[in-house]
């Protein structure tokens, strides 16, 4: 895995959560030699102090009804959940006696009023035409337990102990600032897939005052787009508004399913017919330990100038060189077949119908592209800048989007994952908004460590400001 921030110093931070990521010798051949690496060492001695772990329900009563997902929420590669923290550094709008995390635990449950299937459990059924799992979500009918986990702990040390200026929190701390939902791991894995809340909180506090907020949302239900239009919505009404700005749109039976005949033309190549794939991905995210490594706008600059690639963006650039160096280090035979996948949402493309603006259901697509090992290693750095651009314009075909979302909607849809390189590019999702009334966050990191069979995921943070 890889973190990767853009701040307004500004300067680039990227987290590596690879196995064999040990050495920075590929990072010298392309000249960058400045770059400052941060190792998540376990040594940080984190005591936490929970509260007795307690479910939110909707701060007025809620339909109770079973709401359908669509075929791209439903697609078994999704049956995660994705962890993030957001860090606040304590400032004078922090008042001392407030009790910042009944603030949050109060504007939860406004938000759950209007985003109250977010308080509901999976259900899943079986399409028999396909054979395949169809989900849908309880909204309270049958879900005893139904409402969003919410604790509140105090930790022992201070903000700044968690990592170096929170950019690359210890792994052994992360953990500890989130509440995951681990049960029956090693029972009947489609049930822990689907099981326990769509959503977890947790709110720690620091001795010097600063904020953790850990999240945990099933990927199903919601993305990062969904997920930080109810964070946001929640702030909102931290902060006095009555009603969130964007109001949330379900309508998942209407966008992103299947077409009434199937048309797989193309995307096939993609996918493998393996079936424990995520099961074995999922374990070893517990084998992955995450480097930080630093670029400031110097570093930027000089792949740019020694790679004559003034043009391309910043994501551009950075994937195409992580996707190489990556190869590089894995050392497979040139004949191999290395893969860039990249999460592309259809958001303001002209692939679809123009999602509205509230939909907070999945959204993102993971268009893929192949070369040779050879070719990557040996060709200028430009050649893999031309095939990220090319990985991320697919989605923009509607043929594509369409054939993508029938192929995982009626056939086994396990994106091949040999020699692969992942990249999710999540800077545009607005996370300068998550303010309860206290100021910006300071950070917000992806708390994901897993090696996915190989493959290396990038997160792109875009924070308006850096204390």
């Amino acid at each position: 895995m890889a973190l990767i921030s853009l701040l307004s110093k500004p300067t680039l931070t990227f987290t590596y959560s690879m196995k064999y990521f040990h050495e920075r010798a590929s990072f010298n051949k392309f000249r960058v030699r400045s770059i400052r690496t941060i190792d998540a060492s376990p040594n940080v001695d984190l005591r936490i102090k929970r509260s007795e772990p307690e479910f939110i329900l909707p701060a007025q009563p809620a339909p109770i009804e079973m709401k359908p997902l669509s075929d791209l929420d439903s697609w078994d590669q999704i049956r995660v959940r994705a962890p993030f923290l957001i860090f606040y550094k304590r400032n004078p709008e922090m008042k001392e006696r407030r009790d910042h995390g009944e603030v949050i635990k109060r504007a939860l449950a406004e938000a759950l009023v209007y985003y109250y299937p977010l308080a509901g459990r999976l259900v899943p059924t079986i399409d028999t035409s396909t054979g395949k799992t169809k989900l849908w979500v309880d909204c309270g009918r049958g879900a005893s337990d139904a409402g969003v986990l919410f604790v509140k702990a105090e930790a022992d040390i201070e903000l700044t102990e968690v990592g170096d200026n929170v950019l690359a929190p210890n792994p052994c701390c992360t953990k500890q600032l989130l509440w995951t939902w681990e049960e029956n791991f090693d029972k009947e894995f489609e049930s822990f897939t689907i099981c326990g809340p769509l959503l977890s909180i947790q709110v720690t506090k620091f001795k010097c005052g600063g904020i953790a907020l850990g999240v945990v949302a099933h990927h199903c239900v919601t993305d990062g787009y969904g997920i930080s239009l109810f964070l946001a919505a929640m702030c909102e009404i931290a902060r006095g508004q009555n009603v969130p700005s964007i109001p949330p749109i379900w309508l998942r039976d209407q966008f992103l399913c299947a077409r009434t005949h199937p048309q797989v033309t193309c995307a096939e190549s993609e996918f493998r017919n393996k079936k424990d794939v995520l099961k074995i991905a999922i374990r070893e995210m517990r084998e992955t330990s995450p480097i930080s490594i630093v670029f400031d706008s110097k570093d930027v600059q000089t792949l740019r100038d020694r790679h004559n690639l003034q043009s391309c963006t910043k994501y551009e650039l950075i994937t195409a060189c992580l996707w190489k160096c990556s190869t590089i280090l894995r050392r497979p035979d040139p004949e191999e077949v290395t893969r860039l996948t990249s999460a592309t949402s259809v958001r303001g493309t002209r692939a679809m119908i123009e999602l509205p603006k509230g939909y907070y259901g999945n959204s993102i697509l993971m268009p893929m592209s192949m070369c040779s090992v050879g070719h990557l290693v040996n060709k200028p750095l430009v050649h893999a800048v031309k095939l990220v651009k090319q990985t991320k314009l697919r989605i923009r075909d509607p043929e594509y989007v369409r054939s993508f979302v029938d192929h995982i909607a009626t056939r086994p849809s396990i994106p091949d994952h040999r020699l692969r390189f992942f990249i999710s590019d999540i800077s545009q999702l607005g996370h300068e908004r998550f303010d309860f009334g206290w100021g910006q966050p300071v950070n917000v990191v992806s708390a994901i460590v897993i090696s996915m069979m190989r493959v290396a995921p990038v997160w792109l943070l875009n924070l308006s400001r850096q204390t």
